[in-house]
């Protein structure tokens, strides 16, 4: 059983406390049953997001009930379940919104030349081929552009590194599902669909050092 399968469902059942009471019991239930974990954990990892498992669910005929209900059909079904999550993505519309990260050098052109370009990246990134999404920010800013980015805490490589960094000196949840960055320097993190916003915490100030008799060092 993976922990990182439990974590993310247990991620996304806070993420959902406001939205559906249905989907966060079937999160806490998922992350409390070790043979769905089990059979989440046999399948790719974009296959075992939480949204895409329950839209798949409720498409092959799963009840909208109580957990032991719900689970009871998805694994009675699992055969057909797993390979509809293995095929399918959800908001599957979202590549064609990258069309203007590809189009970067185009827009600058057409730019006025006293503009201020803002590139704003809202979760789509990840839909970039890899090598092109790490150079993501650096082609940002041979433009000379700002870059606003809220994107998966994993997608953008300068915004991990830095984002791990500060998870380090213990400022920042390590296991952020999605991160704010203004240039690739985080600002926040939040939920998916950004209801929910949280600062890292300030960095601890410097301690004063006094020589003798009170006088600052």
């Amino acid at each position: 059983m993976s922990d990182a399968t439990r974590e993310w469902y247990l991620r996304a059942a806070r993420e959902l406390t406001a939205t559906s009471a249905r989907q966060l019991e079937w999160c806490l239930g998922v992350a409390d049953d070790a043979r769905m974990l089990a059979l989440l954990d046999a399948l790719p990892l974009p296959a075992r997001q939480p949204s895409l498992l329950f839209a798949v669910a409720a498409y092959l005929g799963a009840p909208d009930a109580a957990y032991p209900v719900w689970a009871e059909h998805v694994r009675e079904h699992w055969r057909e379940v797993a390979a509809e999550l293995v095929r399918r993505r959800v908001q599957t519309n979202e590549p064609g919104r990258t069309a203007p990260l590809a189009a970067l050098g185009r827009v600058v052109a057409d730019a006025p030349t006293d503009a201020t370009l803002v590139v704003a990246t809202l979760g789509t990134a990840v839909y970039l081929p890899q090598g092109t999404r790490a150079g993501l920010l650096a082609t940002v800013r041979t433009h000379g552009a700002r870059a606003v980015t809220f994107e998966a805490r994993a997608a953008l490589p300068e915004v991990a590194e830095r984002w791990a960094a500060l998870a380090a000196d213990g400022r920042v949840d390590p296991a952020a599902g999605f991160v704010l960055a203004l240039d690739g320097e985080p600002i926040a993190s939040g939920n998916p669909h950004g209801t929910r916003l949280t600062s890292p915490v300030p960095p601890v100030p410097e301690s004063t050092h006094f020589g003798g008799r009170g006088a600052p060092k």
